[in-house]
This record gives structure tokens, sequence and C-alpha cells, in this order.
């Protein structure tokens, strides 16, 4: 029975310095790599693999989508502004983990509408043209509310700064 015990405290004590260890060499392993090492190194992964992912069959049929048009929610509003986060609409973007926001101010030129099925649909008179069933519907700033998700039109020169007017937005309902 003693040879049990002996043997179990042995065994308990290997595994206890085992992952005294292991979490040593995870600590001194982080210290070693600069947080700006790391983001380094995952920029160029997230490029590698997207230029794989744009390498597969199909991929490269899909279009990019032009660079004065951001999709998001809305995270706040004050006054004039919106934040907003945008969604990921690339490859390079979706594998990122951090959202990009911005802040887009309104203008007095800022068109606001959301998309409506019409009331009184007319049947075109030749068959094969399709009737238009959507109509747009024009919103005040007041309108919006957080949470919603929209469609901006920016200048894209417009883009890195830290405040971006906004051109039009289309509010999804």
């Amino acid at each position: 029975m003693q040879n049990f015990f002996t043997w179990t405290l042995v065994i308990f004590l290997i595994v206890l310095i085992s992952v005294i260890s292991f979490l040593t060499g995870i600590y001194i392993g982080k210290s070693k790599l600069s947080e700006s090492k790391i983001a380094q190194e995952k920029q160029l992964y997230v490029e590698k693999i997207s230029e794989k992912i744009k390498s597969l069959p199909g991929m490269s049929i899909m279009e990019s989508l032009p660079d004065d048009i951001i999709h998001g929610r809305i995270i706040s509003i004050s006054g004039n502004k919106l934040q907003i986060a945008a969604e990921p609409m690339s490859i390079n973007e979706l594998l990122q983990e951090n959202p990009v926001e911005y802040q887009l101010q309104i203008t007095d030129k800022t068109k606001i509408y959301y998309l409506k099925i019409k009331d009184n649909i007319e049947l075109p008179a030749d068959p094969t043209t399709m009737p238009n069933l959507i109509t747009e519907q024009a919103l005040s700033f007041e309108d919006i509310k957080v949470n919603e998700q929209i469609a901006v039109i920016i200048d894209p020169a417009q883009k890195s700064n830290p405040v971006i007017d906004a051109i039009e937005i289309k509010v999804n309902r």
C-alpha cells in the first residue's frame, strides 16, 4: 500500500513539474515576441491565406466591391454623426479579427432613404419587361436608429479620414 502512494506521489510531482515547465515556456516565449512582431506576422499570415483563397477555383470570378461603399451596423448616434461597425466585404477584411469602425458626418446634402415595395404595381405592356416593384422612401436623420444596418456611399478619398462625409445612406428595413 505504501508503494502505491509513493508511486502516485512521484507521478503527481512529475505531472506538476511538467505543467509548470510548460507554462514557463509559454510565458518566456510570449515575452520574447513583441506585440508589433506578432501583429506583423498575423498580417502576413492573413495576406497569404487570402491569396490562397483567391486562387481557389471560382473565387477569381468574385467581384471586388467599390471603394466608395461601406456596409455596417450603427453603433451610436451623436449630433450629426454616426459611428458604424463596418461589415467585412473582402477576404482580407473577413480574415481580420477586429471590426473596422467609421465615423460618418451627415450633411445637408446627405440623401437618406430605404427601399420599399410599391403599393400600386403596374404591369408593363411588354410581358418580357420586369415591372418596377421597388421605390425609394425618404427618411430624415432622426428616423435612423442604433443597431440598424446601413449602406453608405462616401468619397473614397475620405475613407482614411477620422470623420467621413456621407453622400448617401440606404437603411436596410
